[in-house]
């Protein structure tokens, strides 16, 4: 786990050396200008290997970030035969990583978004035992979150459901984000589908909705799991 962590932590170090104003740019990069941030590749192994005291497999995921199973990827174009566990781990979670944060040139994406888009690329794109595991143990919305509704209500995650995506939620303020008369909402039955969806997520203290509050007043947040 400590050499995971440390190929995860030094995996985009090779980014120390592009222009600042490419990481930077605010508008969709150019075929010339991607080219230049596909290097960041050989720049990490490069960086790492004139360490001495660096786990090896940190270059290897330095390195191979960026490859695929099918071999679309880069900067080699290697197939999954040659791309390493470790890598494999890093490469989804840098995937979901990317989707899921703000960037100069766009918004970030909701969770269950970048989840379908991970589930969607197995095989070929990205482990298809990774991914299971991964959406398997942080679900759509990581349950002790908050989420926003599209029609203004707040709620709990209390358990998420891996086979669709879709939590349960322990809905707690109204609308114009007022305490309500608390309802769980399971957005994988039928009778809520159609209905509700989620807009956004926040992390507790979110619209003074502590969740600790309510895990002392005695709910339960689980986290799903699949059946092996």
């Amino acid at each position: 786990l400590e050499r995971l962590g440390m190929c995860a932590l030094l995996h985009d170090v090779g980014k120390l050396k592009l222009p600042e104003e490419l990481l930077n740019k605010e508008s969709g990069l150019s075929a010339e200008e991607f080219e230049i941030i596909k290097k960041h590749p050989e720049y990490g192994k490069k960086i790492l290997m004139s360490q001495t005291d660096v786990y090896p497999g940190a270059v290897d995921v330095a390195f191979c970030h960026h490859e695929k199973l099918d071999g679309s990827g880069y900067p080699r174009g290697i197939d999954g035969a040659y791309i390493s566990q470790f890598t494999r781990i890093v490469t989804v979670v840098d995937a979901y990583d990317a989707m899921t944060t703000d960037r100069p040139y766009r918004k970030a994406m909701c969770s269950m978004k970048a989840l379908e888009i991970l589930r969607s690329g197995k095989g070929s794109h990205f482990d298809a035992d990774i991914v299971d595991e991964f959406v398997d143990m942080i679900g759509c919305c990581p349950p002790g979150y908050l989420v926003e509704m599209n029609s203004g209500e707040v709620g709990i995650v209390i358990s998420n459901n891996y086979f669709d995506l879709k939590p349960k939620i322990l809905l707690v303020l109204d609308k114009n984000k007022q305490p309500a008369k608390e309802m769980v909402v399971d957005l994988a039955a039928p009778r809520y589908r159609g209905k509700y969806q989620i807009r956004s997520i926040y992390r507790s203290g979110t619209y003074g909705v502590n969740v600790n509050d309510y895990i002392e007043r005695g709910l339960v947040i689980r986290t799903a799991r699949r059946v092996h």
